[in-house]
């Protein structure tokens, strides 16, 4: 098959700073919208491969073996176009000025079918460019194109170009990410175009696994007007790469935020178990990410791996891994946590602020489960000491949480204090409310 489809499962967008590019290359019978200029290829056997709208010099595949390999709408290889004008934009798009292409691209009422593809499928190139404004000029002209005149190229010749211009749902620029996500209902693009982009997360190189959450991610805050796949998450769980691990974390934060979520998307996986690698990270970012997210979803599973993270150097990081202890374990393991754990004055106050929320709603209800539990986590044989705290904030909440309407409260258990976690309408499983 000589034509582009999103059938023949591509790979687009390699260029030579992509790790596993001659893997990628190897693995994929059809390559599109790639600038393998820089690329070696030595060595290879490409036997039936596609390679559409890609830019090679002759030095590309110097010392590969190409049999029944077919260069269609590309640069520098294969079928030139027959348009003069088109061979001078490629020329001058060979040494990083777009501005002849894009001038073309502006007026699509005066281009031909065959003209059209060769010259999209070369411009396509310029949304990879290293400058913003490039990338979004050709994005916009091409997209504008498919828009406009459809009838230039064929229908999954659009889809192909659909599916590429979406990847720069990616892009570190905010004007550029922003524009690629609203083609999606511009393009009336179809979940085959999605399915393909999310499809990436499955790729053997790390930088495209990435790439498709971030565009996923940016696509779910953006896009209402068509259901979106859901990337191989059980599999990125046990990701290796920090980078793929920080982007998983980024998209589970705002797809799965309770385990209400995780039984949806995940359904038979232990996601607080598949969260202790991410906590024991030896990346910074990924360890704190990690962290934060476990307040959320995490369980039982994190106990050990959380109690580690007491210790971090970062006192924030400490003490929202307190608070994600507070809020995750099961009654009989947050009981002695509290009573074997010092608590510093940060790490009580978000007890008292939790415990007044909880009983704000339900007077009957605690996790700090007795009144001598509570008494131990304030340090004190009364409870009411911790209204002359040295911490600010810990004399707030316990305002908050005791009182401040009888003077007897420094001698006296408060008359509302909470009951057994667990109780609380009949649940005996002592876990946080979702």
């Amino acid at each position: 098959m000589n034509r582009p489809s999103l059938l023949a499962n591509p790979i687009m967008g390699l260029t030579s700073d992509r790790s596993c590019v001659t893997e990628l290359l190897a693995l994929h019978r059809h390559v599109y919208f790639s600038d393998l200029r820089a690329v070696t290829t030595a060595g290879l056997t490409l036997t039936g491969r596609l390679f559409y709208g890609c830019w090679v010099t002759p030095e590309t595949f110097a010392g590969a073996k190409l049999m029944d390999a077919a260069f269609v709408c590309c640069a520098g290889i294969g079928e030139p176009p027959s348009d003069a004008g088109l061979r001078h934009a490629i020329a001058d798009g060979g040494r990083g000025d777009w501005e002849r292409m894009l001038a073309m691209l502006r007026q699509p009422e005066t281009l031909d079918p065959d003209l059209a593809e060769h010259l999209v499928a070369v411009a396509a190139i310029a949304t990879m460019d290293s400058q913003m404004e490039v990338r979004l000029s050709a994005m916009t002209l091409v997209a504008r194109l498919l828009h406009t005149h459809p009838e230039l190229l064929s229908v999954d010749t659009r889809k192909v170009m659909g599916a590429f211009l979406l990847y720069r749902a990616a892009d570190e620029s905010d004007m550029v990410y922003y524009d690629a996500v609203a083609l999606v209902d511009e393009l009336e693009l179809t979940r085959d175009v999605l399915e393909h982009l999310v499809g990436r997360a499955r790729s053997p190189d790390p930088r495209e696994r990435v790439a498709a959450l971030v565009a996923r991610e940016r696509l779910s805050l953006g896009v209402r007007s068509i259901e979106l796949p859901d990337p191989p998450v059980t599999k990125l769980l046990d990701d290796p790469d920090p980078e793929v691990q920080l982007a998983l974390l980024e998209f589970l934060g705002q797809n799965v935020r309770n385990s209400f979520d995780a039984k949806g998307m995940l359904p038979g996986v232990d996601l607080a178990a598949k969260l202790n690698p991410f906590l024991r990270s030896r990346d910074d970012r990924v360890r704190r990410a990690a962290i934060h997210y476990a307040r959320n979803v995490g369980g039982s599973a994190n106990r050990e791996a959380l109690i580690e993270a007491l210790l971090d150097p970062d006192e924030t990081l400490r003490n929202v891994a307190f608070e994600a202890l507070y809020l995750r374990l099961q009654a009989d393991e947050l009981q002695d946590l509290l009573l074997h754990h010092e608590a510093t004055p940060a790490q009580r106050a978000i007890v008292l602020e939790h415990e007044t929320r909880w009983r704000e709603s339900e007077p009957g209800f605690s996790r700090v489960a007795d009144p001598a539990a509570l008494r131990d986590l304030l340090a004190s044989d009364d409870p009411g000491a911790s209204l002359g705290d040295a911490d600010p904030g810990v004399r707030a909440a316990a305002e908050a949480w005791f009182g401040r309407e009888s003077p007897g409260i420094r001698s006296a258990a408060p008359s509302g204090l909470p009951a057994v976690a667990g109780e609380r309408s009949g649940d005996s499983s002592g876990g946080s409310s979702e």
